[in-house]
Order: structure tokens, then C-alpha cells, then sequence
């Protein structure tokens, strides 16, 4: 015998809790007693006996605004509690029948497995019809099972749709509470609220921030901080929210999130608090217009541009990802952003070259972003000011500098177009002033805008297209500076500093043709004092080659004082025992083995073959644009206008040239030839081997400036 007895179908209770339902429909009905009682006691005050006046306006406005939202609210909740009473009356009735299915199956199962046993030890006896009956009562205990299935099914689907128009009740019963969104968070709610109740609202918004800031920075911070930052990401967004939130946590627990940030970049945990950082500066206006409280807060938190203490590159780390993450205003990238490029301008170094290995950097981070918004008065906020400049100048970008330059670009299509050119120069001519500093030299804060290098000029060439087009289309400020020099007007600070940019800008191809035809051109259709004009820009371009031809002369000497320095500290050993007598064949395996490494601090570079402009081009240029002949000589120039433009052109350049000196070169130039060099070291070892080595020969410094 073969037939079995199928298995009891699961008839289990629906999803959710009916006690805590219940438990709920406690709380409303409390809460809806509470909203009626604040009905009645809010009409009587509507009348406000005795009050008159703007007083009493704005009294009645006060009290209507209560009794509005306490009526609404009283209605919601009595409209609510007795939906979900209906539903909850409806769970309890399926509960009761599925009790009642579960009894009748316990008992149909029961009984059917005593027949079904009975059945079986009749067919072992030998009673043929035991099992066609054992078979039929299968089939019945089929059917009921299936039977129960489908009513708890029905049960069940009942239930939950009563549950969804119940909750369609309380959707549209919260539209006036929480006002017409989509959504119904505390956060809408309380905002909503806020609105309508302005004398509790702004005490509720404070308490959100306040509480956030709390939970951001208390004993767990750096365990909990996930969970909390995603917990008020949406808090925070609120811009009364956000400026509580700032406020209450002061410098000392930004910095400290900042700091967090840095040490999570790169592990995919940093995002939830980025981005609640975003938006809480950003709805609380930094960058933009933020409230006294924000703004104090904000100000205690800016990198000290002169201090080298590496926990303020930490920092800036983590700026650097709160500006990359969404939600971050343009505003606040273009503030911190700026703030970022004036550091690294005055220290020398990325901030992300002095944190553990694997961060982001942050410059790059803003500059990612504030061309990814597209905003060109961001762009141009960020770019405002030389020192900043001076930062993008002085760094080799990773990405060739397309990011830079975009952004650059970017800035032209703002307002203040003329300020930027202006700055762009500034920090172009930076270091390229004898009252700065030595080329080369070591040390800050020698030049004007408390820097001592100049422009790095790797970094200039993968710029230079994008500041020639931005200066090129700006021209006529330029060519003003021009006619001043070659004039012989006593130029300002800017006005050196900035034709000392023009200069450089002028060595690079990409920004040589379209900003010389630029000036040119405006030259040419007219204009007082066009011929000296023409003569100064010839020797700003003179005085851009020498000064590019000394700024790799002093990149040069860099490198060779690092590498210098890096093979007397490997041979250090070897240097003592010959300094001990000991063994003087050491010694001079040192000295050859420096010299043959380069080493020996001594510098080879070529001889300077760049272009040469002298007085006879500025002529040129001048008869030129003067008499519209281009190309011819200065001495065919037979007309008396164009013997004037040849000699004003000629003084033009004269005058240019003698306010356009460079700075002194590094002392430690030996010169370039295979013969000097060998003669410097013939002598060194035998003045080694000797004795003490005696005062070196003072060689003298190459010749820079026009040949």
C-alpha cells in the first residue's frame, strides 16, 4: 500500500504586530483629546479683550495660526484613529478565523491519520477494500487543505488592502500637518510646522541642528559617525537646521569632522559625512552669504597660509572632500577652493604631498567641481586674487592641466573679467623682480605676494594657452601698462610685476601669437603713444626669453643641490674616515665618483640661445604700426611720421628695458666648459690630499639680459 496523507498547509498569522497597533491607537487618541482641548481653549483667546494696535494684529495672527494648526491637527488625528480602529478591528476578526482554521485543521489531521492507521493495519490483514478507502481519505484531506489555503489566502489579501486605503486615509488626513509633499519625514513635518508657528518653529530647527552636532561629535563620533551622518542628511539640508548645526559645532568640531574626513578618504566611508557637510555649509551660506554665527565659525576653521604644521594639510584633505561630494554650493568651492591655492602658493607644496600616500587632492577636488557646475562667477571667485593664481602656477597639474585650463576659461565668461587678467599677470611676474629674491633661492615670503619662487614653468606651459586667450581678450589693459613704461611713467608695483608676466607669458607658443597679434593689432588702429608702446612690448618680449632662460637655469641648480645633497649624505662614511686620515684613495674615489654622478654641486647648463629683440625690432614694430608698413626697415622709413615712430620705438625699448632687470642668478655657477669643470676638480683633490681645502676661487655668474 502506497498512499500517503498530504502535509498540513502553513497557515500563518499576517505580517505586523496588532499590539502595537493597538498601542498606537492609544497614543492618537490621547493626542486627538490633547488637539481638541487645545481647540477649546484657543477659541476664547481669539478675541484677546483690550488689545489695540500692531500689538494686537499681530497677537490675533499668532493665535489664529495656533487654533488653525491645533484644529487641523484634531480633525487628522480623529479621522485617522478611526481608520486604523477599523483596520485594527479587521486584523483582530482574520486573526480569529485563522485561530478557528488552525483548530479545524488540528482536528481534521487528527482524525484522519487515526483512520489512515486503522486503514493500514486492515490491508495488512488481507481486507482488499482497506486501501481504496485509505486512497479516498487522501484525497478529502487534499481538498480541506486546500480549502484552508485558499481562505487564509483571501484572508490575508483582505487584510492587506485594507491596510493600504487606511493608509491612503492617513496620507491625505497628513497634508495638513506636514503640508502638499511627497514625502512625510519629522524633518517635513517639523519644517512645515516651523513655518506656521515662527515663535516655536525656530526653537524646534535649532534643537534639530543642535542635536545633530551633538551626535556628530560626542564620545562615539568615530564609530557612530555613518549612522548619524546619514540619520541628518536631510536635517541639515534645512537652512535654519544647518546654520544651528554649524554654529553648534564651533571650529573646534568642524576641524575635527575635517580631520575625519581626511583620515577616511579613499575607504568609501568618508561619503555620508561629506555629504552632510556639503549640505549643511551650503544651506547655511559659506562661500555666500552666511549669518555672523556661521560666518565666525567658518573663519576660525581657514588654513594659516604661513604655518607648516602638517595637521593643517589634514585638514585641507578633508575640505577637499567635502567640496567633491554632491550637494556641495559653488559658492563654498570657490571660497575654499581659493583658500586651498593660497596655502600651497605660500608653503611650496601640496597639501596632498604631506598626508599618508593614497588621499585626494584637494585642489583638485575644487577645481573638478567648479567646472562640473559650470559656473563662471564661482570659477572667477576662486581665481580672484594673485596669491591664488600663484598656486595654480606653481603646481604641475596630473591631468595636464585640461582641468585648470577649463577652469580658467570658465572664469572669462564672468563679470570681472579685467581683475582676472590683472591677477593672472601678477602671479605670472611674481619672483621675476630683483626686490624679490635671487633666483633659485631658498625661503618664503621675499617676494610681494609673501612667496619667493617663481612660476613653475612646466606648469606655465600646460597653462599658457588658456591665460593667453583669457589676457589676449583683455588687451587693451595691458597695452595702457605698455605705453606707461615706454613712456617713462613711473609704473605701481602691479604694473612691473604684471608686464614682468607679460614677458614670460609671451616665451610660450600657445599664448605668443594670439596675444602679440592681440596687441599688435589694437596698436595698429591707432592711438597716443603707439610707437613707444610698440618699443616696450619688444622689450618685455627680451626680457621674457632672459628671464625663461634663467628660470631653468635656477630649476637647474635646484635639482642639482637636491641631488648633491643626496649623494653626500650616502658617501657621509667614506667622507669620514678620509677626513680621519685614514684613507685618502677613499676620498678621492668619492670625489671622481661626484663628479662622474654630477654631483659635485657644480652646473652644467648650455649657453642661452633663446630669441633676441633689441632696439632695431622695436623700431620696427614701431614704423609699423605707425605708418601700416609692415616689414619695412627702419632705415627706409622716409616719411617724417615714421622717423618719429623709429625713434620713439627705439626709446620706448630703451626705457622698458632699463625698468625690466632680473634678479641675481645663484652664486654657485662655475660655468659650462668640459676644461673648467676638469680644473676644478684636478684641483679640489689635490688640495684635499694635502691639507685642509683652501678658499675656493669665486667663479663668476653667466650673463643674462639682452645680447
Amino acid at each position: 500500500m502506497t498512499a500517503t496523507l498530504p502535509r498540513p498547509v502553513e497557515l500563518p498569522d499576517p505580517p505586523g504586530s496588532v499590539t502595537a497597533l493597538g498601542a498606537v491607537l492609544d497614543e492618537l487618541g490621547s493626542a486627538a483629546f490633547t488637539a481638541g482641548l487645545a481647540v477649546h481653549l484657543l477659541r476664547p483667546a481669539a478675541v484677546l479683550t483690550g488689545w489695540q494696535g500692531e500689538d494686537a494684529r499681530v497677537a490675533a495672527g499668532e493665535v489664529a495660526a495656533a487654533l488653525g494648526v491645533a484644529d487641523g491637527l484634531h480633525h487628522a488625528l480623529t479621522v485617522v484613529s478611526g481608520r486604523l480602529r477599523e483596520h485594527h478591528d479587521g486584523w483582530l476578526g482574520a486573526l480569529a478565523r485563522l485561530r478557528a482554521l488552525r483548530e479545524d485543521q488540528e482536528a481534521d489531521v487528527a482524525q484522519a491519520r487515526a483512520e489512515f492507521g486503522r486503514l493500514l493495519a486492515a490491508a495488512r490483514t488481507g481486507d482488499e477494500t482497506a486501501r481504496g478507502r485509505a486512497e479516498a481519505l487522501a484525497a478529502r484531506l487534499v481538498v480541506a487543505e486546500g480549502d484552508r489555503a485558499a481562505e487564509h489566502a483571501a484572508l490575508l489579501a483582505d487584510l492587506e488592502r485594507d491596510a493600504a486605503e487606511a493608509a491612503g486615509v492617513l496620507a491625505a488626513a497628513g497634508q495638513g500637518v506636514a503640508g502638499s509633499g511627497g514625502s512625510r519625514s519629522v524633518t517635513d513635518v517639523t519644517v512645515h510646522l516651523a513655518g506656521l508657528l515662527p515663535g516655536w518653529g525656530d526653537g524646534a530647527l535649532t534643537t534639530m541642528g543642535v542635536r545633530a552636532a551633538a551626535e556628530l561629535t560626542g564620545p562615539d563620533a568615530a564609530t557612530d559617525t555613518r549612522d548619524a551622518a546619514l540619520r541628518w542628511a536631510e536635517a541639515v539640508a534645512v537652512p535654519a537646521v544647518a546654520e544651528a548645526f554649524v554654529a553648534a559645532l564651533g571650529a573646534d568640531g568642524l576641524t575635527f569632522l575635517l580631520a575625519l574626513l581626511s583620515e577616511q578618504a579613499g575607504t568609501g566611508e568618508e561619503a555620508p559625512l561629506a555629504g552632510l557637510l556639503a549640505a549643511a555649509l551650503t544651506s547655511a551660506g559659506a562661500g555666500a552669504q552666511p549669518t555672523p554665527r556661521v560666518r565666525e565659525v567658518l573663519s576660525a576653521v581657514t588654513l594659516p597660509l604661513h604655518d607648516p604644521d602638517p595637521r593643517h594639510d589634514e585638514t585641507a584633505v578633508g575640505m577637499g572632500v567635502v567640496l567633491a561630494a554632491p550637494g556641495a554650493g559653488a559658492a563654498l568651492v570657490a571660497a575654499w577652493g581659493r583658500h586651498l591655492l593660497e596655502r600651497e602658493a605660500v608653503q611650496g607644496h601640496r597639501a596632498v604631498d604631506r598626508v599618508p600616500a593614497g588621499r585626494p587632492d584637494p585642489v583638485a577636488a575644487a577645481l573638478t567641481a567648479i567646472v562640473g557646475a559650470g559656473d563662471a562667477d564661482a570659477a572667477s571667485r576662486l581665481l580672484h586674487t594673485s596669491l591664488a593664481w600663484a598656486g595654480l602656477l606653481r603646481r604641475v597639474h596630473d591631468d595636464d592641466g585640461w582641468t585648470a585650463s577649463a577652469l580658467i576659461a570658465l572664469a572669462g565668461d564672468a563679470t570681472d573679467t579685467d581683475h582676472l587678467a590683472r591677477q593672472a599677470l601678477q602671479a605670472l611676474g611674481q619672483g621675476l623682480d630683483p626686490a624679490d629674491a635671487a633666483l633659485g633661492a631658498p625661503g618664503r615670503g621675499s617676494g610681494p605676494l609673501g612667496i619667493g619662487e617663481p612660476v613653475h614653468l612646466e606648469a606655465l606651459g600646460q597653462l599658457a594657452g588658456a591665460i593667453g586667450m583669457l589676457v589676449a581678450d583683455r588687451s587693451e589693459l595691458v597695452r595702457g601698462d605698455l605705453a606707461a613704461a615706454g613712456t617713462g611713467e613711473p609704473l605701481s608695483p602691479a604694473q612691473d610685476t604684471g608686464l614682468r608676466g607679460l614677458g614670460l607669458l609671451l616665451t610660450e607658443p600657445p599664448a605668443e601669437q594670439r596675444l602679440t597679434s592681440s596687441l599688435v593689432g589694437g596698436l595698429a588702429l591707432g592711438g597716443e603713444h603707439r610707437a613707444e608702446t610698440a618699443g616696450a612690448l619688444v622689450a618685455v618680449q627680451e626680457f621674457g626669453h632672459r628671464a625663461r632662460y634663467a628660470l631653468r637655469f635656477a630649476e637647474e641648480v635646484v635639482d642639482t643641490r637636491a641631488w648633491t645633497a643626496t649623494y653626500d649624505l650616502l658617501t657621509a662614511p667614506v667622507d669620514l674616515v678620509r677626513k680621519a686620515k685614514v684613507g685618502v684613495p677613499a676620498g678621492v674615489v668619492v670625489d671622481v665618483g661626484a663628479v662622474l654622478l654630477q654631483a659635485d654641486g657644480r652646473i652644467r647648463f648650455e649657453p642661452d640661445t633663446g630669441p633676441v629683440h633689441t632696439a632695431e625690432d622695436a623700431a620696427r614694430l614701431a614704423a609699423a604700426v605707425v605708418t601700416g608698413a609692415a616689414g619695412v626697415r627702419p632705415s627706409g622709413v622716409g616719411t617724417p611720421a615714421g622717423r618719429a615712430a623709429v625713434q620713439a620705438g627705439s626709446a620706448g625699448f630703451t626705457r622698458t628695458s632699463a625698468v625690466l632687470t632680473l634678479p641675481p642668478l645663484p652664486a654657485r655657477y662655475t660655468g659650462s666648459t668640459a676644461g673648467a669643470v676638469l680644473h676644478d676638480v684636478v684641483e679640489g683633490l689635490v688640495s684635499d690630499a694635502l691639507g685642509p681645502p683652501s678658499e675656493r676661487e669665486r667663479r663668476p655668474r653667466p650673463t643674462v639680459g639682452p645680447r
